[in-house]
């Protein structure tokens, strides 16, 4: 079966997003696509102070 260029294979894939953290761990995932709003939600720890910031 010809599949175009050598080695590659057409596909349909679901798309994924992944949140890191500040060592290097995912935080968060989500399959499938996100609007802002999940996204927002998604990564909304990222944004606050720590409480070890805010203690100092």
């Amino acid at each position: 079966m010809e599949h175009g260029s050598k080695g590659v294979i057409p596909s349909q894939g679901v798309s994924f997003t992944f949140v890191i953290d500040s060592r290097h761990k995912i935080a968060a995932s989500s399959s499938g696509a996100i609007n802002r709003k999940m996204l927002e939600e998604m990564t909304s720890w990222a944004v606050k102070p720590s409480k070890k910031t805010a203690d100092r």
